[in-house]
């Protein structure tokens, strides 16, 4: 399951742009921990207050925004904020929905000193069924992978790909330990179409990351978990989310 969930973000001095640090990423986990405690709190304890795998993937995008001096210069024009929330668990999918209409029922609130936040309407997205072990794949949110010794990898050249694949492979694993899709990610493989290297630092962490067009080749039913619940790491941290696209 995929929504869409549109956010307006207003300054609360009006008479100046709005303005988001271009380290995002705790602020909007912040929102979402509140949709959640406020619906399910101990679901949200059990997510966020242990050391659980979370099975879901999530992105931000920033319509007609800008980006100067390591701020984004927010459009001031309806929704300038888009979160896209992804999962294969109904269950987790069905308590994400409950969190993000409450949070559309609060109504203006405040997001953070600077901004106030009003929550649009949610609306699901349609999915594609995968059927094929080949799928053009586009990050809507930078894929962050590590290998064995802790050290972030990006893929761009053909030179990486057997690092990275390696490492993607043993994170998926661990990702799906129990799963019967555990005894198919030998088969997976992912090649840069059109990719760059981009270093993103949520939470005080700077991490080499990767955005961009890959092809992924694999099971089929492997292919769709890891596009629903996100590829790679921090995934609940607004990375490893992906959308498919039908040609290049």
């Amino acid at each position: 399951m995929r929504y869409r969930l549109p956010i307006l973000l207003m300054l609360k001095d009006q008479s100046k742009e709005p303005l988001l640090d271009i380290s995002y990423q705790a602020k909007m986990l912040s929102l979402v921990k509140r949709g959640l405690s406020g619906t399910n709190p101990e679901l949200f304890h059990k997510m966020y207050d242990e050391n659980v795998q979370k099975k879901l993937a999530m992105s931000v995008y920033f319509p007609y925004s800008k980006i100067e001096n390591k701020k984004i210069i927010l459009s001031s024009d309806g929704p300038n904020a888009v979160l896209y929330f992804s999962t294969a668990d109904n269950k987790l999918a069905l308590e994400f929905y409950n969190a993000f209409i409450w949070l559309n029922h609060q109504g203006v609130f405040s997001f953070d000193k600077n901004l106030n936040c009003k929550i649009g309407k949610l609306s699901i997205v349609n999915e594609p069924v995968i059927l094929t072990e080949k799928v053009l794949i586009k990050t809507m949110s930078p894929l962050v992978v590590r290998d064995d010794n802790g050290r972030f990898l990006s893929c761009i050249t053909d030179d990486d790909v057997n690092d990275y694949n390696s490492a993607l492979k043993h994170i998926t694993s661990m990702k799906l330990s129990g799963s019967n899709l555990c005894n198919l990610v030998d088969g997976l493989v992912i090649s840069p179409i059109r990719t760059k290297k981009t270093v993103i630092k949520p939470f005080d962490i700077f991490i080499e990351a990767t955005t961009g067009i890959f092809e992924i080749n694999g099971n089929p039913t492997l292919i769709d978990r890891m596009i629903k619940e996100g590829i790679g790491e921090k995934c609940g941290s607004f990375a490893g989310l992906c959308k498919v696209m039908e040609k290049v």
